[in-house]
């Protein structure tokens, strides 16, 4: 129904057991100045756009802490609460979610976050999605950021996928 007819369904399994992901909440320790990477995954109108560092761990035992950040465009959002039955605003209004204004994502807002994140946390490389990231990666480059293209595809995301999964597990 969902790819035929667009209309958004229940999973009858997941991917990641819920309770398990749940289950690494906790809250984060003082990050500033260590090293950590991250994943950059643009959009424009109706898809969420993202940043996640990612920082290993320095000690035996510790996780891996995840920091991620994401935006969606503020013109549509109330539409989009409606259509993907999602609490986007809410989300908006406890900080769990960044709004740009306008109807489509305002790119140089998160160019400017990640500049901002580059003085608190050693980013040593931030790997990206292509699509449409011509522009922002050539100035987080000019930035001082090292960026590395990552495909959205089965042949690049299946091992990264496993791992979290692993770790989650």
């Amino acid at each position: 129904r969902r790819l035929y007819l667009n209309q958004w369904t229940q999973q009858e399994n997941r991917w990641l057991d819920m309770r398990a992901w749940d289950s690494c909440g906790m809250p984060l320790p003082d990050l500033a100045g260590r090293p950590c990477y991250g994943g950059l995954d643009l959009a424009t109108t109706t898809d969420i756009a993202a940043f996640v560092l990612a920082f290993p761990p320095q000690t035996e035992g510790e996780p891996t802490w995840l920091l991620p950040y994401f935006w969606i465009p503020e013109a549509n959002m109330r539409e989009r609460v409606l259509r993907d039955r999602v609490p986007y605003d809410a989300w908006v209004r406890d900080g769990l979610v960044l709004a740009t204004p306008g109807n489509v994502t305002d790119y140089a807002r998160i160019e400017a976050h990640i500049t901002g994140l580059m003085e608190q946390y050693e980013i040593r490389e931030v790997a990206f999605d292509r699509w449409g990231a011509a522009q922002i990666t050539q100035d987080l480059t000019a930035a001082g950021l090292t960026m590395v293209a990552m495909g959205q595809g089965f042949a690049s995301m299946s091992a990264p996928s496993k791992e979290l999964l692993r770790l989650v597990l």
